[in-house]
């Protein structure tokens, strides 16, 4: 259930230079006044500047991953490959890699298993990686793209998003494309984020505090327990017992 109104949280739950452009009291639909990616590379004056760099992007044939995939800066080496096979196609044609984009999802599926037995979302969506890289200089961060129409990944819930595009605060949350791949885009590229990691980002901002247990189902900020320590090292040891890696 929604709450009656969107209403302005303080201190407000995102953090960052383009933070105020997504308050409720201004946002207003696709195409308004929240960055997009491509605005991302000219603010960090990257157009045309990332030869030789390496971007891996998944997830590329439709949807966000499209538009991720083309906001990259200019000059770039840009990979896109299917999941399946995505470690082996990549060192035969790249020894490096610069940054790894895991774009490909699903969402709201009916239960089924991946081809190693595991529950198909968790297989799919699952990563974590700051806290055993992040000493090095490798970065990973948790982005949430909004709201926004994708057929392909939105096919197993189109009921319920036509219900919610029915709703006149939902429509006004709801981005564009452009506007959708901006978390990913900011979060592989903004000098914002040099030498930090482990974040969650909403938008471009920063998600800096949990969602209140009274907020509208599009209310921002993380969930309480989303950075419990305890809980995600018990998480990752399981996922490396059943990935069997080390």
């Amino acid at each position: 259930m929604f709450s009656t109104s969107l209403v302005l949280r303080e201190p407000f739950q995102l953090t960052g230079r383009y933070a105020d452009r997504n308050r409720f009291e201004v946002i207003n639909g696709p195409g308004d006044s929240r960055v997009t990616g491509s605005q991302i590379i000219i603010d960090e004056k990257l157009t045309d500047a990332w030869g030789g760099k390496v971007i891996l992007v998944t997830g590329v044939s439709s949807g966000v991953g499209v538009e991720t995939y083309e906001t990259q800066p200019a000059g770039a080496n840009k990979l896109w490959l299917h999941v399946r096979a995505c470690a082996d196609q990549f060192r035969k044609q790249s020894n490096k890699l610069n940054i790894l984009i895991n774009n490909a999802a699903v969402m709201n599926t009916p239960e089924e298993r991946t081809k190693d037995g595991y529950e198909l979302q968790f297989g799919t969506n699952h990563l974590q990686i700051d806290r055993l890289y992040g000493s090095q200089g490798l970065y990973g961060y948790s982005v949430h793209p909004g709201s926004f129409v994708s057929e392909n990944l939105q096919k197993h819930c189109r009921a319920e998003m036509e219900a919610l595009t029915g709703d006149e605060r939902i429509l006004k949350y709801m981005t564009n494309l452009e506007q959708a791949c901006v978390t990913t885009v900011y979060g592989a590229v903004s000098s914002d984020l040099e030498g930090k990691g482990g974040l969650y980002l909403e938008g471009a901002p920063v998600s800096a505090r949990p969602c209140p247990q009274d907020g509208a189902a599009v209310e921002y900020g993380s969930a309480e327990y989303a950075f419990d320590r305890a809980k995600e090292e018990a998480l990752w040891e399981l996922s490396k017992k059943m990935g069997k890696v080390e």
